[in-house]
């Protein structure tokens, strides 16, 4: 993004409406829609299409018209924002319910601020005093009990206190100071999508930031288009659209996933290069060896850290190439195990399987659509791919090749066993034994171990050798020891101490 100040200006604020189930969020939203939506419905289009354009005091506010937490996981699952201020709805009469609390969490984890809407104040059940008691149980702590969050009674049946609700939105933007660069490429995420019999693919796009013109070429979830036409949310043609607005575009080549974000360009390339320096150049990488990490943790026997594979071929031919070639694979301190291996395009059915199993997905010549590819990033399942059987092979050894050396050696121990135990002044023990492993010296730490248990641990004050006092017995060689310890120490007793490289 361009820095000049002069190409800076506030953009609307993006508000995200969230709650228990029938606490009031839909007739919330409907009340909005109805009393204060920029233009109505002119026909265009019928489905849902999960955000809308208000005008309240003169200024505009973007409702997301989520149909519940899953969407805005999936954006936030993402990476991307997609709301300035959240509204979570609380029913005055039910209190705060497990919904509620779910969805506190996504806006928690989404770091934006928030407002508590009290809805159904109009209720003769309603019991505001308990209800707040249980949002501050929750450590929501609401201005009037000395926090800093917001809380507006409202009913979304009558209306009342919504006016408010609308006030203290465009208050908290005040308080967030929302910059935007209009004179930019769009930049933003698709929070719905879906196939229309007569227009195709369909998604609507949320702009976080720029501006998104006829004619730009775009990019989101691997795949890239051409912006033909772009619609508002009331169903108008409109030839560019700024931050905070939210479009419908149709035609696409792929359903979109909901949660890509999307970069504009007047190219492709200037498109794919937005998309790849707003990633960072170490985020994808980062991402795949998080990804990797969280799937080889478990730890069989002797250290071993085991590896689950789902196989995936474009033909049965190729597919038992790929079975026989794994399996010849030896790599020290990493066992694979195929648990799936099937030919065909990676499915939706491939990548549940992998998220269940925390497996991970190898494809040979399988056909991954870009819907599938953002299915894959939003659930953090990893794909190692290639057409190559022997390159794809090399990229498995590689890849696990440096978890195994990457894997904590199994540290050099030395040894001594007692063979004698004296008692010295205040009760120190004194013991005489021979060095088995490694080099003892004065200072060490050591660990009393019995029948292949280890019982204490202990300090060798002092070591000696035909009486004297040295700072160090090699193996092979008889000493004595003072040691400061807790516990006792007896005849056949080994103590073990560290043996650097």
């Amino acid at each position: 993004m361009n820095n000049d100040q002069s190409k800076k200006s506030l953009h609307p604020p993006i508000v995200v409406v969230m709650g228990h189930v029938d606490h009031g969020k839909t007739a919330l939203l409907d009340y909005i829609r109805k009393t204060n939506v920029v233009s109505k419905e002119s026909g265009g289009i019928t489905q849902h299409i999960g955000a809308y354009q208000i005008e309240h005091s003169g200024k505009l506010i973007t409702f997301i018209d989520t149909p519940g937490h899953e969407a805005f996981s999936a954006i936030r699952a993402r990476g991307a924002t997609a709301a300035d201020i959240a509204i979570l709805v609380v029913a005055a009469d039910e209190g705060v319910k497990q919904q509620t609390k779910e969805a506190l969490k996504h806006i928690l984890l989404s770091g934006i601020p928030y407002i508590v809407a009290l809805n159904k104040m109009d209720k003769q059940s309603a019991k505001p005093d308990e209800t707040k008691k249980q949002l501050a149980d929750e450590k929501i702590y609401i201005e009037e009990y000395g926090g800093k969050i917001p809380l507006i009674p409202i009913s979304a049946k009558t209306g009342d206190g919504v006016e408010q609700l609308l006030e203290m939105v465009l208050l908290v933007t005040e308080l967030e100071n929302l910059e935007a660069h209009p004179d930019e490429p769009a930049q933003g995420v698709i929070i719905e999508s879906f196939m229309d019999q007569r227009r195709g693919s369909t998604g609507t796009f949320l702009i976080r930031d720029g501006t998104l013109k006829i004619g730009d070429a775009l990019t989101f979830g691997g795949i890239t288009a051409r912006v033909k036409v772009i619609e508002s949310p009331s169903g108008d043609r409109i030839t560019e659209a700024g931050p905070s607005t939210p479009v419908i575009l149709f035609g696409l080549p792929e359903v979109p996933a909901v949660g890509d974000v999307f970069f504009s360009g007047k190219t492709n390339e200037e498109a794919k290069d937005r998309a790849h320096a707003a990633q960072g150049p170490d985020s994808q990488s980062k991402r795949f060896q998080e990804g990797i990490t969280k799937r080889i943790k478990k730890e069989l026997p002797e250290g071993i850290k085991e590896v689950i594979l789902l196989l995936k071929a474009d033909v049965q031919g190729s597919l038992e190439a790929l079975n026989t070639s794994i399996k010849k694979l030896k790599i020290p301190g990493i066992s694979l195990k195929i648990i799936q291996s099937s030919s065909g395009p990676i499915t939706e059915s491939d990548i549940q399987s992998a998220e269940s199993s925390n497996a991970i997905i190898i494809s040979f010549r399988s056909i991954v659509s870009s819907q599938m590819r953002s299915r894959l990033a939003r659930s953090g399942v990893v794909l190692l791919e290639s057409d190559i059987i022997y390159e794809l092979i090399e990229k498995i050894e590689q890849t696990f090749s440096s978890y195994a050396t990457g894997l904590p050696e199994k540290k050099k121990e030395g040894a001594i066993q007692i063979l004698a135990i004296f008692h010295g002044k205040k009760g120190m023990p004194v013991v005489g034994g021979i060095v088995q492993k490694g080099t003892v010296r004065a200072g060490m730490k050591v660990t009393i171990r019995r029948n292949d248990s280890d019982i204490a641990s202990g300090v060798i004050e002092e070591l000696q050798q035909q009486k004297n006092q040295v700072k160090s017995v090699p193996e092979g060689k008889e000493c004595g020891m003072k040691i400061v310890t807790q516990g006792n120490v007896a005849i056949g007793d080994i103590l073990i101490f560290p043996v650097s490289s």
